[in-house]
């Protein structure tokens, strides 16, 4: 009788030591997983700025949508603003991301043409410097850019990918986040394209990818000179920041 009991103990004591190990195991690895969402930029923890590299990763425009850059929240798939997505859960941020991916999935064709069009009003303003009026559309202009983007997407792939363009980017800005970035061009009677210029410039190579590729971009022959800008979106990479609610504050 004293044995079984002091088997019982024993064992008692060795599923108790256990479960003290598996929670402190388990309390290192929430933290280390805490640690690596902020420190790589967790896209689903960050409030949805546009991806100024987004656009042209994409194979198609039927992905999920492109919020918008300027609005103080991505148009009306988020419907709040970032002060409100900051209070959320990383569960609720979650959900709120993947509602917007199956609200765009749901979409008429005529829906998501009609959501592109006016994305591309928001992104794109078109300035006449000769005479006349350009006849040219924003949605022109988009069109034009997701024609060049696997010319894109080859140069990038062969200096080294879209993970280490983004790493070049997040080190060469002051203190690791890029502010928005900007597309400008003009834009000839005949629909040339001259005087490329982004700022801020993607780094090293990646520079020439993108430049070469807007330099070739093929515009309708608008009539009459025209100055592109195109609002790209923010660049990113991750902070090891948090604000006073314990939150981690991924590149908002």
């Amino acid at each position: 009788m004293h044995g079984a009991v002091k088997r019982a103990l024993v064992i008692g004591g060795g599923v108790l030591l256990v479960g003290i190990v598996a929670a402190l195991v388990w309390v290192a690895t929430a933290a280390e997983e805490e640690e690596r969402v902020v420190a790589e930029g967790d896209p689903e923890m960050r409030f949805p700025d546009v991806d100024p590299y987004e656009f042209f990763r994409e194979e198609d425009g039927d992905g999920a949508p492109e919020p918008s850059a300027e609005a103080p929240a991505p148009g009306t798939m988020m419907g709040f603003d970032r002060e409100a997505y900051a209070r959320l859960s990383p569960e609720e941020r979650r959900a709120k991301r993947r509602e917007m991916r199956e609200r765009w999935r749901n979409m008429t064709p005529e829906e998501r043409q009609a959501a592109r069009a006016e994305r591309a009003n928001r992104r794109v303003s078109i300035q006449a410097t000769g005479e006349g009026e350009p006849a040219l559309q924003p949605t022109d202009v988009m069109d034009s850019m997701r024609d060049v983007r696997p010319q894109i997407r080859d140069c990038v792939e062969q200096n080294g990918g879209w993970r280490a363009l983004r790493e070049a980017s997040a080190g060469a800005a002051d203190g690791g986040v890029r502010g928005p970035m900007n597309l400008s061009f003009d834009v000839a009677a005949d629909g040339a394209v001259s005087g490329v210029a982004m700022n801020p410039a993607p780094p090293g190579a990646f520079a020439q990818c993108f430049e070469s590729a807007f330099q070739g971009l093929e515009m309708p022959a608008p009539g009459a000179e025209a100055r592109v800008d195109v609002q790209l979106g923010r660049g990113g990479g991750g902070r090891r920041e948090r604000n006073g609610r314990g939150t981690p504050t991924v590149g908002r």
